[in-house]
């Protein structure tokens, strides 16, 4: 009787403990993602991927000039002052 419960007739046990066979295979599996998780972070501190971090978050809070040129083509005039009043073009 092995370590592992009865082995089948005409077998040999195995030679060492089953789970270092698994160490073999997972030990270099394991570096390699590490060397290529340390590549891209490497990469991305070369090429300026966290050179600004603040300025994405709050770039959604930032009005889009484009709504306002699409008023200004559509002929609405746009009359700026204490209220940023739009006017409706005038019928002719």
């Amino acid at each position: 009787m092995g370590c592992l419960g009865p082995q089948a007739p005409g077998r040999r046990p195995r030679a060492g403990a089953p789970d270092v066979e698994t160490i073999f295979v997972l030990l270099p599996l394991a570096l390699l993602i590490a060397a290529i998780a340390v590549g891209f972070f490497i990469w991305a501190a070369r090429t300026g991927q966290f050179d600004d971090l603040d300025t994405p978050a709050v770039r959604i809070l930032f009005d889009d000039e484009e709504p306002a040129q699409r008023i200004q083509d559509s002929g609405v005039r746009i009359q700026e002052g204490p209220g940023d009043r739009v006017e409706a073009p005038k019928a002719p």
